[in-house]
């Protein structure tokens, strides 16, 4: 059975965001990682850490040059948000 495209990008954002450095929504949206749904799968992302209960899970600040957003897992995000699997 195939994966749904939607879940393939939003593993493609989370697994960016392991390495738990800061990524600006360019990088995110690049067609390496989330293509043009890029942000829309970390919007999605984000959700789960507060469905989940864990405020802060990925992090947003303003980027240090421009108007864009910078984004990363918090440390120890991905273990108190999704244990043991890539959150698809």
């Amino acid at each position: 059975m195939r994966v749904p495209a939607h879940d393939a990008r939003r593993e493609q954002v989370w697994n960016l965001l392991l390495d738990e450095e800061w990524h600006t929504t360019a990088e995110i949206s690049s067609a390496a990682v989330g293509g043009s749904e890029g942000t829309r799968r970390l919007r999605e992302l984000r959700a789960r850490c507060a469905v989940h209960l864990l405020p802060g899970c990925i992090e947003k600040r303003k980027a240090l040059e421009g108007t864009q957003y910078e984004y990363r897992l918090a440390r120890g995000g991905s273990a108190r948000a999704f244990p043991r699997r890539t959150p698809v």
